[in-house]
């Protein structure tokens, strides 16, 4: 199951993802629970309504820098999904904000994958597109 996932032929992250998370997901509620517990949920530090930077939390430091790696490996497939992501995301963030943005995306397609024991599709940048095309039409619906 989880070798499907990893198409990025990162076979020993995924050794690594699964030996420290496990198998059995019941210790997180849910896959934001998850990323929290790895250090790659976001922080929220803002003082005066503005929003200011803070480093990656403190968190389970070998899944986080696998997951680091899966998403590097992730973002350099061509014509995939998670590419086409971390171009939308490098846009308005620097690259290494970027990156673990994507790193926490995966990591909750991993909680969804293991939990629900399903086999990992990757979507490609179609359904990326597709996605953007509708956001942006409920965007302008909203505006007028």
């Amino acid at each position: 199951m989880m070798k499907d996932l990893t198409q990025f032929n990162l076979h020993y992250r995924a050794q690594i993802i699964i030996s420290e998370i496990g198998d059995d997901m019941s210790s997180f509620p849910t896959a934001d629970h998850l990323t929290s517990w790895c250090g790659l949920a976001p922080g929220n530090n803002e003082s005066a309504g503005k929003r200011k930077n803070t480093a990656v939390k403190k968190g389970n430091k070998y899944l986080r820098v696998a997951m680091i790696a899966v998403a590097w490996g992730a973002v350099r497939m061509k014509d995939s999904y998670w590419k086409a992501l971390f171009g939308q995301l490098r846009k308005r963030m620097k690259t290494q904000k970027a990156i673990v943005a994507v790193a926490r995306r995966l990591l909750k397609v991993i909680y969804k994958v293991i939990k629900q024991k399903e086999i990992y599709q990757e979507k490609g940048i179609a359904h990326f597109m597709d996605l953007q095309q509708k956001r942006y039409s409920f965007q302008r619906a909203n505006v007028q």
